[in-house]
């Protein structure tokens, strides 16, 4: 506990002290209202409870209920508990009318302008509530009357961030488009074009719901996630196992097909009726969590499929003599100093042949620092940590030459990451290829696919390379269990069913989970 005081002190003052250096003067409550704080919704820091934005921290730690509603003059902003009158639609239309009139974004506070008001939370087909149910699939009228409060404060804070930093956007839009381009990376040092303004409309609810049930949220999310991804590291070993490749890829292919049964019986059973938490914000907060996690799956079975259903992998997989032979596995200390000694060596491995030229080999030398970088991005993006091997780099060398060699119109030369409102135009992987070389930033969606193109190669290379794109299969059916379980809207459902999957994945012979499906169905109608 004492600890804890003490790391709150230190903390807090570092927050005093920034505050100050933007203007703003912590001892006067009503700093959280001046234009100069909204950049401390998108700073996060680590606390007891998890990463959190800086204003949640303020607002969590320094203000009482009674200073939030104070503070806050609006009936129905996040964070304050008051008794409005009236809880309809249009007692939140003349609140916004109201404040963007004294905000002088309004001139006037005519009928006409309170009924577009009025249009854009409510009006058919583009407004907030019909799109959140037709788009988004979160149905408000599933809330009973009881939740109204939270409904109307929850359509605040959306029509509220329809403009962010003077960009008008569309949040309903943007979240039902999954991509890694609306999670928020700062905290890595990474970019993303709608991650600052997701995170903070999560933090905002986060304010509603507290933090054990967002704890609750984000650790369940992990473990099924995580538990998942133990199971698909257990099924990849078999590629390792000293038994006959054809044995290693039957086995594979029968699991493939296992998990496709399952998925299969999944998708058509729609006995299990889908029930939202019972607390409105709750249930939205639980909506973002799992729509953060589905994005990075959905981009994962993107890049999957490039590379798969890719000319050149097929290429790879009928050129049996282009197997590099006689890698040594050990870890190499000193890159230049390795490529000093064994450059010939070396390029005769790259180039798959006898006789290198001093072009060739100065192509390499220069690439050997864009070897490091994209060692440093495979490993931030994997969870078993990859050491600089000769496997390693004369992989990662080969598909950078391949990568020079292609020409527009190739398979892999280009891609295009669709993500919400994105200009319609493919990138090359030679200009992400020099930005990575540069140390510059990147859409995540294209360092995945160097990765995926690296992976590719080494399989290819050791001769597993059937193994490895079988298990990718396998891998995009459990991402797609997966998202089945966590696009579930009520948290004890979710859990439920993802304990009972789990343990009943028996990949033997004789038991598969196949065989638990009409018993999964019933379990889970007695227990939810």
């Amino acid at each position: 506990m004492e600890n804890n005081y003490h790391y709150k002190n230190f903390i807090d003052e570092e927050i005093r002290q920034e505050l100050k250096d933007y203007g703003l003067d912590p001892n006067q409550k009503d700093f959280i209202l001046d234009p100069k704080y909204s950049s401390f919704k998108s700073k996060f820091i680590s606390t007891p409870y998890g990463v959190v934005s800086v204003d949640y921290y303020i607002q969590r730690n320094w203000f009482n209920q009674e200073e939030a509603n104070k503070i806050k003059q609006g009936n129905f902003e996040i964070g304050v508990k008051k008794n409005p009158s009236r809880l309809s639609v249009l007692a939140l239309c003349e609140e916004i009318q109201t404040e963007e009139y004294k905000a002088g974004v309004l001139h006037n506070t005519d009928a006409d302008i309170l009924e577009n008001i009025r249009m854009k939370i409510e009006g058919t087909p583009s407004g907030l509530k019909p799109k959140l149910k037709n788009t988004l699939k979160f149905d408000l009228s599933k809330f009973g009357s009881d939740q109204q409060y939270s409904v109307l404060k929850l359509l605040k804070l959306l029509y509220k961030y329809e403009k962010f930093k003077g960009e008008k956007i569309n949040i309903i839009g943007i979240l039902s488009r999954p991509s890694l381009e609306y999670v928020d990376k700062s905290i890595i040092g990474m970019d993303s074009k709608y991650g600052e303004v997701i995170a903070e409309i999560k933090y905002e609810i986060r304010k509603e719901v507290g933090d054990r049930f967002a704890l609750e949220v984000e650790d369940l999310v992990f473990n099924i996630i995580s538990d998942w991804n133990g199971i698909l590291t257990s099924i990849r070993r078999i590629s390792s196992f000293s038994m006959p490749s054809e044995d290693k890829l039957k086995e594979l292919i029968r699991i493939k097909n296992q998990f496709r049964k399952v998925l299969e019986r999944l998708s058509s059973e729609n006995s299990i009726d889908e029930q939202y938490q019972e607390s409105l914000m709750e249930a939205f907060y639980l909506k973002i969590g799992q729509l953060l996690q589905t994005a990075r799956l959905i981009d994962i079975d993107r890049v999957t499929k490039f590379i798969r259903e890719s000319k050149i992998t097929k290429e790879l997989l009928q050129n049996e003599n282009g197997l590099v032979v006689g890698v040594n596995d050990v870890v190499i200390e000193d890159l230049n100093l390795y490529f000093k000694k064994n450059d010939e060596y070396l390029s005769r491995l790259v180039y798959k042949k006898d006789l290198t030229t001093d072009k060739e080999r100065i192509f390499i030398q220069k690439n050997l620092k864009t070897v490091k970088k994209m060692l440093n991005i495979y490993n931030k993006q994997t969870t078993s940590p990859q050491a600089l091997t000769e496997s390693f780099l004369i992989s990662c060398l080969q598909e950078i030459i391949l990568a020079n060699l292609l020409k527009n119109g190739d398979d892999e030369f280009e891609f295009e990451n669709p993500f919400y409102n994105a200009r319609p135009k493919k990138r090359t992987l030679t200009s992400v290829l020099k930005r990575i070389s540069k140390s510059e930033n990147t859409e995540e969606i294209y360092e995945l696919i160097w990765i995926a193109k690296i992976k590719r190669r080494i399989h290819a290379n050791l001769g597993t390379l059937k193994e490895h794109l079988c298990t990718l299969e396998i891998g995009e059916c459990i991402n797609a269990l997966i998202r089945q379980l966590i696009t579930i809207p009520k948290i004890e459902v979710m859990k439920y069913l993802h304990g009972f999957l789990i343990s009943q994945v028996i990949l033997t012979e004789n038991q598969t989970i196949c065989q638990y499906a009409e018993e999964f169905v019933k379990e889970v109608e007695m227990k939810t």
